[in-house]
């Protein structure tokens, strides 16, 4: 697996991604099976958003017993800063961090 930095971050990730879209169509087993077997692989950049179903939940599930080691980009997909910052917060609730 390779390596990047992500901009100026000075974040290392994995320079293949995983998009979350898929896992709303999965059962939660096979879901949470699929990103545990994708960290095991070298993937340690997982991009979802709130209105992806359940997608930010299982993500959170699956990644739970590595979060530390993990980088998760998520949108929120409403406007102004109280309805930004509700959804902030129940986003970091859904993906247990």
């Amino acid at each position: 697996m390779k390596y990047v930095r992500l901009g100026k971050s000075g974040l290392t990730v994995s320079k293949t991604a995983i998009g979350t879209v898929p896992l709303q169509r999965l059962s939660e087993d096979a879901a949470v099976s699929l990103v545990r077997k994708a960290y095991a692989g070298g993937i340690t950049f997982y991009d979802t958003a709130d209105n992806y179903s359940n997608s930010e939940l299982r993500l959170g599930l699956a990644l739970e017993p590595v979060r530390h080691a993990v980088v998760i980009a998520t949108k929120v997909s409403v406007h102004g800063y109280d309805a930004a910052k509700k959804a902030i917060e129940q986003s970091l609730c859904n993906l247990r961090t």
